[in-house]
């Protein structure tokens, strides 16, 4: 696992979040995917519950479990190292049937949503089956868009949810799509070092120099560790002091 990744799932639980449609079972799949096909996935079973809020019980009053036995069942079972490095699968020995299981309980879970992106970032592009699977999805198992929209629709306020959109955007070379992602995430988590650094590596690769230069300042002033995108500058002769 790279070091970049290491960073961002150690610290994908910093920031709260609010209103999410806890037990809503007819959260369906809203949207369409990048092609412009509807989104499909199996029903919700277990859940769906909110990932940010470890102490909530059922607000029926049916259970007196909170989300983090909640959270920690379905992780033992479908979400364990292996699922989430894509190496195996908890019950199976394809990852993806466990993360869509584990977004489907939890929708804004954001590491799954990181692995579901990882899983079909790593399609081999010149597979014939690849582009069909990103536009429609792998059987029951629909692109990382209708997961991200799905999640955005039950805990919209949930800044990481929108940061790990915009990562996947990004990857998929969809730059400006992937900074209106990364503003939203922005206006909840404006001195977040991870997300400023993301920012500027996207607008670097929008060839907007100057917003780079300025995103990368922020990161590096928070305390980001990574050098990447101070050394993309420098090659653009871009000096990264406040002057």
């Amino acid at each position: 696992m790279s070091r970049l990744l290491i960073l961002l799932l150690a610290t994908l639980m910093l920031n709260p979040v609010y209103g999410a449609q806890i037990l809503n079972k007819n959260l369906g799949w809203p949207g369409t995917t990048l092609e412009g096909h509807e989104c499909h996935g199996k029903d919700v079973g277990y859940g769906p519950f909110d990932y940010n809020d470890p102490q909530s019980s059922s607000p029926d009053g049916s259970s007196r479990d909170s989300n983090q036995d909640r959270l920690s069942l379905v992780e033992r079972y479908h979400f364990d190292s292996n699922t989430e490095n894509l190496i195996t699968g908890a019950s199976n020995t394809d990852p993806k049937s466990d993360i869509d299981y584990t977004l489907r309980a939890f929708p804004n879970h954001p590491r799954a949503l990181l692995a579901i992106s990882r899983y079909f970032l790593r399609l081999p592009a010149d597979n014939p089956k690849t582009k069909y699977a990103l536009a429609r999805g792998i059987g029951d198992v629909p692109p990382p868009e209708c997961y991200f929209q799905r999640a955005k629709l039950f805990a919209p306020e949930d800044p990481m949810v929108s940061m790990v959109f915009g990562i996947y955007l990004h990857k998929r070379g969809l730059l400006d799509a992937a900074i209106a992602e990364y503003r939203l995430a922005e206006q909840e988590m404006p001195k977040y070092a991870e997300l400023a650094y993301n920012m500027g590596l996207a607008y670097f690769d929008l060839k907007d120099y100057e917003n780079a230069k300025k995103y990368a300042a922020r990161a590096y002033a928070l305390g980001y560790p990574l050098p990447g995108l101070k050394r993309k500058l420098a090659g653009v002769d871009i000096d990264l002091s406040t002057k």
